[in-house]
């Protein structure tokens, strides 16, 4: 029967960096500026990616104020019947890191997800690249 072909990877034919939400905070901001610069260099950013790149830097922001909380109270604290269980701080940034990994998948930010992806080799025609994309394998 053989192996699935893999898909081809599309041209981004709304390619270009998206513009910052106003919204965002200063790390959040931070992190869209370090990304949108790292995934416009793979070939795979687009003005459409906004709101899941938004999601992802908001995510971002919040892991690193819960990982600085949980470093400053512990991992577990003592209720008010001197029972110690975990801190509930610790289990929201453990959410907010699952969130973030979920969304960084989707711009190939691990490992894994990048094998699975194909970048895009631009030529600088940007008529060219959108009729006729060049598929360059990754990894």
């Amino acid at each position: 029967m053989g192996r699935p072909r893999k898909p081809k990877r599309q041209t981004v034919a709304n390619s270009g960096r998206p513009e910052c939400p106003e919204h965002m905070s200063d790390a959040a901001r931070d992190e869209w500026d370090r990304v949108c610069g790292e995934l416009e260099e793979a070939g795979i950013l687009g003005r459409l990616d906004r709101a899941l790149l938004a999601a992802y830097c908001e995510a971002w922001e919040e892991f690193v104020e819960l990982s600085v909380r949980v470093r400053k109270e512990g991992a577990t604290v003592e209720t008010d019947k001197g029972n110690i269980v975990q801190n509930p701080t610790l289990g929201a940034k453990n959410s907010a890191a699952e969130r973030l990994i979920r969304i960084a998948a989707n711009f190939g930010m691990s490992p894994a997800a990048r094998a699975k992806l194909e970048a895009v080799e631009k030529s600088g025609d940007e008529l060219g690249d959108f009729v006729k994309p060049r598929l360059v394998k990754r990894g």
